[in-house]
């Protein structure tokens, strides 16, 4: 029987056993959660779609200590504070063979090193969860740029996270074409930091740009007020785009076409729906279409570093020099 484990069971790691309940195959589902709140939230949400014919068994767990076993599949879900802790308590545990990890990867800079010996060390399959490159409509848009170099991505909205999902905008570009290699400058960040949803992380505001090393520049902008939705635009010599990703449409105007603007469907599926997309990938071809792990690394860290200089003047002497965002 396939194995697949989800380590957390809070907003994502619910959604995530959401899209396994999806899986036509016969499998054992087990469930680590922090706390029985959490893991009774997440069995609601996974009752709600699992069909009642269907052959898996969930199985839940309130320790990772509990787990002992060959695991197929395991989604490391949870916060960046402890991912690297997680990682090193569950390969101690179980045969590991594929790992999907949640983004941000990792706060501190030593853990990307310590994760990659490690996945290295134990011969195993990882990727890193940054969707937009799974989503139909970023698959479209890429389209779109054949042969046409990116100049830049602009993205803007009011307090849409943009410490925590930063990397999922610069993990776009790569996927659009911008590369590996860039450069990020903080000088327009504003200076007050705040406090994140979740206690002990923080959050930004202002503007985070930076270049990738081909050129494609990105600008992303989170207004402290007002209530702007996100907007997403993309720039070359001969294409634009403007991307309305929570409306589910976008504009395309091409030189060719006269820069006429050109509304279009632009398709968002929700985590809940590519869960088992990426799982059943992972099990019939040995591959899927997330960042592969080692690419991500190289994506986080000159953002991780970005942040962490930023913050480093504003904390105390003794203070921790991680990046507190998750």
């Amino acid at each position: 029987m396939i194995q697949i484990a989800i380590i957390g069971s809070g907003q994502i790691g619910s959604r995530h056993l959401q899209g396994v309940a999806l899986l036509k195959r016969e499998c054992a589902v087990h469930l680590v959660g922090s706390t029985a709140a959490a893991i009774s939230m997440a069995q609601k949400r996974y009752a709600e779609v699992i069909s009642k014919r269907s052959p898996q068994k969930l199985h839940t767990y309130i320790s990772i200590n509990r787990l002992s076993m060959d695991i197929d599949v395991a989604i490391i879900a949870g916060t960046a504070d402890v991912r690297k802790d997680v990682l090193q308590t569950l390969l101690k545990r179980c045969h590991v063979k594929n790992i999907i990890f949640e983004k941000v990867l990792f706060q501190k800079m030593n853990d990307y090193d310590e994760a990659k010996r490690l996945i290295k060390k134990h011969k195993i399959h990882a990727w890193v969860n940054c969707a937009r490159r799974m989503w139909p409509g970023y698959r479209k848009i890429r389209g779109c740029f054949p042969a046409d170099s990116i100049l830049r991505l602009s993205v803007t909205g009011s307090r849409w996270g943009l410490g925590c999902n930063a990397i999922h905008m610069i993990d776009m570009l790569s996927f659009l074409g911008g590369g590996i290699e860039y450069q990020v400058f903080t000088d327009r960040l504003d200076k007050k930091i705040l406090r994140a949803k979740r206690k002990g992380f923080v959050e930004f505001t202002g503007e985070f740009h930076g270049q990738f090393k081909g050129g494609a520049a990105f600008n992303l902008v989170s207004h402290y007020g007002g209530a702007l939705p996100l907007l997403v635009s993309i720039e070359s010599e001969n294409t634009r785009c403007l991307i309305a990703e929570e409306q589910g449409h976008c504009w395309i105007a091409t030189a060719r076409k006269k820069w006429k603007w050109e509304k279009v469907p632009f398709s968002a599926p929700l985590q809940s729906r590519l869960s088992n997309v990426v799982i059943d990938s992972i099990l019939e071809r040995g591959e899927c279409d997330l960042t592969p792990f080692a690419e991500s690394v190289q994506l986080h860290l000159p953002m991780i570093r970005g942040f962490s200089e930023f913050l480093r003047p504003r904390r105390p002497a003794d203070g921790d020099w991680n990046c507190p965002i998750t």
